[in-house]
């Protein structure tokens, strides 16, 4: 499988044996394998090249989401997946990083699906998921038996929250302000062509 992290910074997606995995970031360093400003378009890949591509906490920084989306179901092919994680918008980190300059909710996306009566300016389409994501910085916390606990205790919250598109409404409604927020969104996208 072709793979490509967008913004891949440091942190480049290692994937399953057998993919490859191309790694883009604004700045040269030795785990991007292409230097490219993902806030100039068109950007430097062919039609449908990828199989996937991953976006972990760069979308909230760039300057204009829907070209990014746009890009996006350029490059990968029909079907192709697409995994987005950001900040969500009740979490410290949302405004925390000045350098944020969107805020996203489990249902930003859902414009660019077909069935949805309200649709962005935009021709790329998908099947769009999300998940609210619960003290996900602590679940990479290095003692071993504090991890384990916040594993369970986020997942204890995070599965009757994501249970549908009502629940996570009402989660972020009201119940995020008493928990603390959320701390990401996660975005399962199908790309339809």
């Amino acid at each position: 499988m072709k793979i490509l992290d967008a913004g891949c910074g440091i942190h480049k997606y290692k994937g399953e044996e057998g993919d490859r995995v191309i790694g883009v970031d604004f700045i040269n360093n030795k785990y991007a394998d292409v230097t490219h400003d993902l806030n100039k378009f068109p950007w430097p890949f062919r039609d449908n090249e990828f199989d996937m591509v991953n976006c972990v906490a760069v979308l909230e920084h760039l300057n204009e989401p829907i070209k990014v989306l746009e890009e996006f179901w350029r490059i990968t092919k029909p079907e192709g997946r697409i995994f987005i994680s950001v900040p969500h918008y009740s979490g410290l980190c949302s405004a925390a990083h000045v350098e944020h300059k969107h805020i996203f909710a489990s249902n930003s996306l859902m414009y660019f699906e077909d069935k949805s009566e309200a649709k962005v300016s935009s021709s790329a389409r998908f099947r769009v998921k999300s998940e609210l994501g619960w003290l996900t910085g602590f679940t990479r916390a290095k003692h071993n038996s504090i991890r384990e606990f916040v594993i369970i205790l986020t997942a204890l919250v995070e599965w009757p929250i994501n249970l549908n598109y009502y629940t996570k409404l009402l989660a972020e409604r009201f119940l995020c302000f008493y928990i603390g927020g959320f701390d990401e969104v996660r975005f399962y996208l199908e790309v339809v062509k």
